[in-house]
């Protein structure tokens, strides 16, 4: 079962990026995001970029950048090595725009980049 919405979010990355390689030679990085919801609650939420984007990703961002992600909300339910289901929903990036860059390669706090895939 799979279902796609469009969505977009404003956080705080709150995990080393993971990168993988898949076997056709694509890359595939997955991090998370620090969210506060309406409540003033803080939930985490999955991102995952792909190809060309993934490759941004990891010149660009890092655990603590407050980013911009534009993608789609994917939702989908797999059966585990124990025989039980386990419900997964990320982000899909199709855009990315990352503020407070890497301050020794010259870009100042508040600046920004737009990524696009």
């Amino acid at each position: 079962m799979f279902s796609y919405f469009r969505c977009e979010l404003m956080g705080i990355v709150t995990s080393d990026l993971q990168v993988r390689s898949r076997r056709n030679g694509s890359s595939l990085v997955k991090f998370d995001i620090g969210i506060r919801n309406s409540q003033g609650e803080i939930y985490s939420q999955t991102v995952v970029a792909k190809d060309d984007l993934a490759r941004h990703v990891v010149s660009h961002v890092k655990k603590g950048s407050v980013v911009v992600t534009h993608g789609f909300l994917s939702s989908f339910i797999f059966v585990d090595d124990q025989n039980e289901e386990q419900f997964v929903q990320e982000v899909v990036l199709n855009d990315l725009v990352a503020f407070n860059r890497h301050e020794q390669q010259g870009f100042s706090p508040g600046s920004q980049e737009s990524l696009n895939d």
